[in-house]
């Protein structure tokens, strides 16, 4: 099958390679431009650099830019329009040029889910099981009919950097899947349950603040969720700035004090209340870097036995 690819980062890359390893043509492949991430430095795989490595013409288009995503694709011949991590919508006129129509492929079983960041927002709302799933490009973002699902569990202890390693592992093998079962004609399309769908927004660095005030286990899952590769969930000990980039639940009932407080230090990490129960601070670092950096924290008297973290926030902050 012939495929005009619009990917981006490591699951783009993966599906790129998957679709013309299983023999896909990739005619076409439009991408964004990557650059490091601002505190982590991760810099996502470049798939322009791919695409000349393999011979395929390539553009870098900005999110938002339709009308060159339109031209790129009215230089091509094409079976199908693929979507991987594309950051924008894909209008009905592109998908007009593809005779087998369009394919997504979104990080979230769907309906659940739908929208930006779905593993940061299924980890932040407690989730214990996520997936990947292949849908029909529609009029409406990531509500199109369903050709393929896979699910995978996903550990209390675990972060956003083992649900990405999970998710690229079957991005590639579902995306040939369902290539080779529309090839065949025998693809089978599910409608979503439009009773069960969710939509979740954008999430931008300054909306990780932690909101000591919830539950424990809460606090827990808004790390994960938010934890390198990406720029970190983060609190204030004063005027200073800290990443939290690992935690600990290590009371789950108890009100132990003032939702933030520091209830005691232990080499380079805190234990600190939450509005039930307490967290310990695992892995900590100041300003705007990654790093491991409690035991400095502490020495300097930045994170302290008695001292106040952060702003508590209203319970819909952090949700």
């Amino acid at each position: 099958m012939r495929v005009l690819m619009l990917g981006f980062a490591r699951f783009g890359a993966a599906v790129f390679e998957a679709v013309r390893d299983a023999g896909h043509d990739v005619v076409a492949l439009a991408t964004h431009e990557t650059r490091p991430e601002r505190i982590t430095g991760y810099c996502p795989p470049d798939l322009s650099a791919l695409a000349g490595e393999a011979g395929v013409p390539s553009a870098v288009i900005a999110p938002g830019e339709r009308d060159m995503v339109h031209r790129f694709a009215g230089e091509h011949t094409f079976d199908l329009v693929l979507a991987v991590n594309w950051r924008g919508w894909i209008q009905t006129d592109v998908l007009d040029l593809a005779p087998q129509g369009g394919v997504n492929l979104h990080g979230s079983l769907l309906p659940a889910y739908r929208g930006n960041a779905p593993m940061t927002w299924a980890i932040i709302h407690g989730e214990r099981t996520l997936g990947v799933t292949a849908h029909r490009l529609a009029e409406e973002i990531d509500a199109g009919t369903i050709l393929g699902q896979r699910s995978y569990d996903l550990a209390s202890e675990e972060t956003i950097a083992d649900a990405y390693d999970r998710s690229e592992a079957i991005f590639g093998p579902l995306t040939v899947e369902v290539l080779d079962a529309l090839e065949r004609g025998e693809a089978v399309e599910t409608p979503q349950d439009e009773s069960r769908a969710s939509r979740f927004g954008r999430r931008r660095p300054e909306g990780g603040v932690i909101d000591w005030s919830v539950p424990a286990h809460r606090v827990h899952d808004w790390v994960r969720a938010q934890t390198s590769p990406l720029p970190g969930a983060f609190t204030h000990a004063g005027l200073t700035k800290v990443i939290v980039w690992r935690t600990e639940v290590v009371d789950e009932r108890t009100t132990l004090g003032t939702p933030g407080r520091i209830l005691e230090t232990d080499g380079s990490s805190v234990t600190v209340a939450a509005g039930q129960g307490a967290v310990r601070l695992v892995q900590t670092s100041s300003g705007e870097r990654y790093g491991d950096e409690g035991a400095e924290l502490i020495t300097q008297g930045v994170l302290q036995a008695g001292g106040q973290l952060g702003q508590v926030l209203s319970d819909e902050a952090a949700a």
